[in-house]
């Protein structure tokens, strides 16, 4: 979910977790799922749960706009440069 709008990215991702430290490949632009890409219960709730709170799912499409030329992501992304999409404004690091 991003903090400069009501907007979240969904997909599918592993995280590796134990009692000392955690890991999780970041999402890319492409990796994106729309709700009819949706295979199981947990997924479909997600979806609904998310949309239900207010927030425009991007799909793949809508996160690979070319931003224009003057425009950056304030802060560094964890995925592949360039930072030059929507997905990257919207996701870069705001911690």
């Amino acid at each position: 979910m991003s903090l400069l709008g009501p907007f979240a990215a969904i997909g599918r991702q592993t995280a590796g977790i134990s009692k000392t430290d955690f890991s999780y490949s970041g999402l890319e632009p492409d990796e994106l799922l729309v709700s009819e890409d949706s295979v199981s219960e947990f997924e479909r709730s997600v979806f609904s749960l998310v949309e239900a709170a207010g927030y425009d799912v991007l799909s793949p499409e809508q996160a690979k706009k070319q931003l224009p030329e003057d425009i950056t992501p304030y802060e560094y992304c964890l995925g592949r440069e360039p930072w030059d999409r929507v997905f990257h404004l919207l996701f870069s690091n705001t911690d």
